[in-house]
């Protein structure tokens, strides 16, 4: 999933490569970090870990190139409990 809209104003935007999870529950915690990026800035350092979907969960952050068109930057987003099964960069 990927925020798509934020690089026309000059941010990053924010992608996500999951599995296993509720759609509608990751496009509103995906538009919530969005809006976060929208009104901070690119407040993220690379490996920040930031709060996921469940609070309790650390989900780690790196700026990448965009995984689908158009070529953009963006932060990338890798879920705690799928880290070992990542394979898409």
């Amino acid at each position: 999933m990927d925020t798509l809209g934020l690089a026309a104003l000059g941010l990053a935007d924010v992608q996500c490569l999951y599995r296993k999870r509720v759609s509608s529950e990751m496009a509103r915690w995906m538009y919530s970090f969005g809006r976060q990026i929208f009104e901070k800035g690119d407040f993220i350092n690379e490996g920040d870990a930031i709060p996921g979907p469940d609070p309790a969960q650390r989900w780690v952050c790196r700026h990448a190139l965009a995984m689908i068109p158009p070529v953009r930057s963006v932060i990338d987003i890798e879920p705690a409990e799928e880290k070992s099964s990542k394979s898409v960069h």
